[in-house]
């Protein structure tokens, strides 16, 4: 998925960006992780990881990323989204 696209779905990551508080390469990483993800999803996770992900670095990033999408799906999932 391209960046710039992904950003669309991406409003807080995209403004931190803008504003310097993260780096492209930690942009990259978030879009990596988000990138199968419903477009509904991305704008929850994104929401979910933010302010914290402005504190993390590398590993701790992906890690953080990678929970905030757990409990995304495990909500949808409560709520019969998946189903």
């Amino acid at each position: 998925m391209l960046i710039a696209l992904a950003l669309s779905d991406l409003p807080n990551t995209r403004h931190a960006l803008e504003r310097g508080e993260l780096e492209f390469s930690e942009v990259r990483t978030i879009v990596d992780r988000l990138t199968l993800l419903t477009p509904a999803d991305r704008v929850a996770v994104d929401a979910a990881i933010f302010p914290e992900v402005l504190k993390l670095r590398a590993g701790l990033l992906r890690l953080h990323i990678e929970a905030a999408i757990l409990k995304v799906s495990a909500s949808r999932t409560r709520e019969g989204a998946w189903m």
